[in-house]
Order: C-alpha cells, then structure tokens, then sequence
C-alpha cells in the first residue's frame, strides 16, 4: 500500500482530520501516527476513537503502553470476548468473522514505550484475516522515537512493509500559533485580550508552537486579566514580566527563554485548536 504522510501543522488542519479519519475507516489499514511530546496527539486519538463508537466501529483505545504481548492478548480477550488460550489468533479470527461489515479499529497510544515483542505481536494482529481479507485496523501513536526503532531494527522490515498511512503532527507554525491564541481567547470569551505584535512573536518564541505549553500561557494570560475591565494589548515586556512572575526564578536567559519553556511544559496538555477542529469534524462527517 502506498504510504501517506500528512503534515497536520501545513496546510488546512480539518483535511489531515479528515484523512486520518478515512485511513482507519478504510479496509486492512496498518496506520503511524507520529509526533513529538505536547503536540496534542492523545486529544486526537480519545476523540476520534468517541466518534468512532458513536458511528457503530468497534473500537479498542489503549491509551497506556501494553507491557507484553500476554496482557495484550488478555486485554483483547476481554474487550472482544475471546477465549484467552494458546490459540488466541485461530480463536480471534472466529469472532471477527462476525465483524465483516466494519473493521475493528485498535489504537495504540504511547506506542513508542512498547515493548519490541510486544510490536511484533501488534502486527500479527494486523494479519488476522476473515475471507482473504485482514479485518483489524491498527494505529500506532508515539514519538519520533517510535519511528526510528521501526526503522532501524530488521525484525520491523515486515511491519513497515505493510504500512498504509504515516501521519505526522507536528508543531504550528507562528501564523497558526497566532490563529491559536485568538481561538483559545474566544473560547474563553475574552476576545479583547490581545498581544501586541512583538508579543505575539515572543508568545510563538516561548511555546514553539506546542499546542500544550501554547494553551498553559493562555491560562496564564487570561488569569492575569480577570479582574481588569479595561482591556489593552500586552507588549513583549508585559508578557515576559508574567512568565517571569510565575516562574518566580532568576530573568529568563534571552537565547531562547529555557526557563519559561521548563514552567510551560508542566502545564494541562489539552490542545484547544485539537478540540476545536475536531468539533468541526465531527459535525463534517456527521
């Protein structure tokens, strides 16, 4: 199968959404979904595997990494009523072929914590077969790493032979960072809380663009303002004054801020653009 890569950071959003949404709707799909730390993967995995199960697909989440290929098959046997014995794969391929109508769809998030074992024993799954036609699709979602431990190791060579779509999130870019930070104003109904240019150059420098440490910064500016009537636009010097002031540490160093990025990132990771372009993907494919 030819392999796909979706940049999510260029372009429109919504149509990489819709791409990863027909990937694993689609038939025998083995898909890759790649991304570094805070880019908001888990928020795009729980939300579409909910979407998903409202659309009648039976969907397996694991949003932990599986230990060993055991406690796969075990958890396996129970979400699909499988008889957990010596001959799980035979077994499962009796059940699933009540399941012709949609593919089973399993998603596997922190794939790159899995044990290599336990990657073999995801791609197995992936070759049951009802009818000469494999009828599990498989997402894989982790970090960069995961990618190089696939590329790098022969025992993997079958695994991404048989892969049918690579999706990498990645950060935004300073223009999406900035159409971020005036969504996540609206969705907190404080349109009039704006940065000045600089400042929002100094907003895209802090967070680089990671949607998790992007939305603690709004937390921050918005818990700053709440008690002000009187909105005006902050400069560069009133937004690193916060951040200093949160960080209650020494001045950030000017080559590239490290300490505001080390406070930021301990922040919520919800992805509030993530949410939103959801939303309207559900209604879309509604």
């Amino acid at each position: 199968m030819a392999e796909q890569t979706f940049y999510f950071s260029d372009g429109p959003y919504l149509q990489a959404m819709h791409g990863l949404h027909a990937a694993l709707c689609g038939s025998e799909a083995f898909v890759k979904f790649i991304g570094k730390a805070h880019t908001g993967k888990s928020s795009v995995c729980e939300k579409l595997s909910q979407f998903l199960r409202h659309k009648d697909y039976r969907v397996i989440y694991f949003d932990y990494a599986i230990e060993s290929p055991d406690m796969l098959r075990a958890m396996l046997a129970k979400e699909l009523g499988v008889p957990d014995t010596f001959n799980f794969h035979r077994q499962l391929e009796d059940v699933c072929r009540t399941e012709t109508d949609k593919p089973i769809i399993i998603i596997f998030d922190d794939a790159h914590l899995l044990s290599d074992i336990t990657l073999v024993e995801i791609y197995r799954l992936a070759e049951v077969q009802v009818a000469q036609k494999r009828i599990i699709n498989i997402a894989l979602c982790g970090e960069p790493e995961l990618e190089k431990r696939l590329s790098g190791k022969r025992e993997f060579k079958s695994l991404l032979h048989n892969v049918s779509h690579n999706f990498v999130l990645g950060p935004m870019d300073s223009e999406i960072t900035a159409r971020f930070f005036h969504a996540c104003m609206q969705e907190m109904q404080r349109e009039g809380l704006q940065l000045e240019p600089a400042a929002l150059s100094q907003f895209y420098k802090v967070c680089k663009g990671f949607p998790g440490p992007a939305y603690s910064l709004c937390q921050l500016l918005l818990s700053s303002r709440e008690s002000v009537e009187e909105l005006h636009p902050l400069s560069k010097e009133e937004l690193l004054a916060l951040i200093k002031g949160a960080n209650n540490e020494k001045p950030m160093p000017s080559s590239g801020y490290q300490e505001a990025n080390r406070w930021l990132l301990m922040g919520p990771l919800a992805a509030v653009l993530v949410i939103m372009s959801l939303a309207l993907l559900l209604k879309q494919l509604a």
